[in-house]
């Protein structure tokens, strides 16, 4: 993370080759991997290969390992502000995911804090294709959440619940105020 804007290109592509070839190796994709490589998405911006990469973040948004995808999320976020407008090539791989994981009745909730902030981030930088093929999914999954996110009462001897309960609600405003810019900004009716 530290070095990633001083490297070069090429070397980022070998870089890449390489933590692939230890997925490959150890048969899964690992939170080390997910953090170089987010180092060099931070680094390098447009100049990493997402392409070669994007199945290993599919891999692990569809995984069963919490943290992975959490990193995967934050991956997709740093994504999305490297590559702007053009993430737009990359929803179909992602969204469909990301959206899995907030209707799961499985999935650890700060592993959904983290896919409500990737959607975010990619809602606001690929506004129009977004709100056309994903934005009534998105919004009736935040409805969801925010009629969820009221029933505090429910929870007034769990203040683990209710500190989530704030958490998402938080969040939940950000994805709306990032949604509406994306709605703005695509001219959409």
């Amino acid at each position: 993370v530290k070095v990633g804007d001083m490297i070069e290109p090429d070397l980022g592509e070998n870089i890449i080759k390489l933590i692939t070839m230890l997925f490959k190796a150890s048969g899964k994709v690992t939170e080390s991997g997910l953090i170089a490589y987010s180092g060099l998405c931070n680094g390098l911006g447009r100049g990493v290969n997402v392409d070669i990469f994007g199945e290993y973040l599919v891999y692990a948004l569809e995984g069963e390992d919490e943290e992975c995808t959490r990193f995967a999320s934050g991956i997709i976020s740093d994504i999305s502000s490297a590559y702007k407008e053009e993430v737009e090539r990359f929803l179909t791989s992602f969204v469909p995911h990301l959206l899995a994981i907030l209707k799961s009745k499985t999935r650890d909730r700060d592993t959904k804090i983290c896919a409500l902030a990737s959607l975010g981030d990619l809602s606001i930088h690929a506004p129009t294709s977004f709100c056309k093929n994903y934005l009534i999914q998105t919004l009736n999954i935040l409805k969801t959440a925010a009629t969820a996110s009221e029933k505090v009462e429910d929870y007034q001897n769990d203040p683990e619940t209710l500190d989530f309960l704030k958490t998402l609600r938080f969040n939940l405003i950000e994805a709306y105020t990032t949604l509406v810019c994306g709605v703005k900004e695509s001219n959409m009716q």
